[in-house]
């Protein structure tokens, strides 16, 4: 991505969003056996009063609504004007510490 933001710059700006979990219909490769395995049946076998998952944002939204922000910000010129050669990652913070601990700021 940041070689293609050198070479097409300054005509095209080059960016991403990197995307969490999302409660989708998203399925696995059939290649894989995976065809019948969705994200959204992942969601669904989380028991209501289960401790939530163990990431920063152990709240954050799943609903892929959600997740909209970071794409109107890189379409809008006005907002993302300076921005080429970056990913933002909406992940709830899995980036950060990935799945070995909970949250340590729930105490603030």
């Amino acid at each position: 991505m940041r070689e293609l933001a050198y070479e097409l710059a300054p005509k095209v700006r080059v960016n991403g969003v990197a995307c969490g979990g999302m409660n989708t219909d998203l399925r696995g490769p059939s290649a894989l056996a995976l065809a019948d395995r969705s994200i959204s049946a992942s969601f669904a076998k989380k028991a209501p009063g289960s401790p939530p998952p163990p990431i920063p944002l152990h709240d954050c939204s799943t609903d892929p609504r959600d997740f909209t922000g970071p794409y109107v910000l890189l379409a809008s010129r006005a907002q993302s004007g300076p921005i080429t050669g970056h990913a933002i990652t909406v992940d709830g913070g899995i980036g950060v510490r990935g799945f070995a601990t909970a949250a340590g700021g729930d105490h603030l």
